[in-house]
């Protein structure tokens, strides 16, 4: 293989970016979805449905990504060109915000923030993109 890095001296840490695949959608648009979870993050699931086609793209149940309180999660999806609706729900019916921790949500599209927050009561929507 190829040294893509190589160093001898360096102070608490060093790193060096390389490759091309992270962050890049062939045809489509990336879809980022960033969570701080609360104190109860088992509480906390969404979907993202393709609205041209009333197809669920990705669903996030409750304790199946999110594994730790107060925790930052990030994850990207490629998605194809079209329009989409994103719910965040909480079961108990507080939100992620602010009464149980300080939880938080931002969606980005095309790297483009499209929705953010955390305070809500059991679920909040937002739509994005076109058909």
């Amino acid at each position: 293989g190829a040294v893509v890095a190589s160093g001898d001296e360096f102070a608490s840490s060093e790193s060096t970016p390389f490759g091309s695949c992270v962050g890049t959608c062939s045809g489509g648009k990336i879809v980022r979805v960033d969570i701080s979870t609360d104190h109860y993050y088992g509480e906390t699931s969404w979907t993202l449905t393709n609205t041209c086609t009333d197809e669920v793209i990705v669903e996030v149940g409750r304790q199946a990504l999110y594994r730790a309180a107060d925790t930052f999660y990030s994850n990207e999806y490629c998605v194809a060109d079209a329009a989409y609706q994103f719910t965040i729900a909480d079961s108990w019916g507080d939100g992620i915000c602010c009464s149980e921790g300080q939880g938080s949500y931002f969606l980005q599209y095309d790297g483009a923030v499209v929705a953010s927050g955390g305070e809500f009561t059991s679920s909040e929507s937002t739509t994005f993109g076109r058909c």
